[in-house]
């Protein structure tokens, strides 16, 4: 699977505008009715409007990226939601504390505000906005409360990580991702049949 990076959120006039979708549209270069799509298929729902984290992380996973709890987060705020709002960092206030490791690269999947958005380095996107800006554009909602990050990757890159701590980088790692890899890669190209009959 390719590096995770950022896209425009691919939202025509006629596709799902929630910000669910719209965050795994920016993620995968899909639209955001595609996106519905594979939503409607990890959860069995009929219509997708608001998404809780465990529908995006079945989804994500369909598509090959992990999503977990952010560590940082998990040291300072713990992993449950019962940490008063009133005493959750702004948006503002986490990007000063993230500030040494939004490195490029890195991509977060922030909750704040009832709202999904993603921050690599100083870029921005969500499905509002729909176009990468800078996290310090206008339209940035800084003052709305952080409820949860999350740290997302490929699955390649955490497999090629589990094994060089245990092994070190050599060519059995290589082998392996290469084998991983071609079952990703069948599975994508069943994927959007199966996506299509649901739309």
């Amino acid at each position: 699977m390719k590096k995770l990076k950022l896209h425009d959120v691919n939202c025509g006039p006629r596709d799902n505008s929630y910000c669910g979708p719209a965050v795994i549209s920016a993620l995968t270069g899909m639209t955001t009715s595609q996106a519905a799509a594979v939503i409607r298929i990890v959860t069995g729902k009929r219509s997708i409007r608001s998404t809780t984290a465990t529908e995006i992380f079945h989804a994500l996973q369909a598509l090959g990226i992990t999503m977990k709890l952010d560590q940082q987060w998990v040291e300072k705020f713990g992993r449950s939601d019962i940490y008063p709002k009133t005493k959750r960092p702004t948006i503002a206030q986490w990007l000063k504390m993230s500030k040494s490791r939004r490195v490029a690269g890195t991509i977060f999947l922030v909750e704040a505000g009832r709202h999904w958005q993603l921050i690599s380095g100083r870029r921005y996107v969500c499905g509002v906005i729909k176009e990468i800006v800078s996290v310090r554009d206008s339209r940035v909602k800084r003052r709305a409360r952080v409820r949860k990050v999350y740290a997302l990757d490929t699955m390649d890159s955490q497999i090629r990580r589990m094994f060089e701590n245990l092994v070190g980088r050599n060519t059995e790692v290589d082998a392996f991702l290469q084998k991983n890899r071609g079952l990703q890669e069948r599975e994508k190209r069943k994927r959007p049949w199966r996506i299509s009959r649901q739309m």
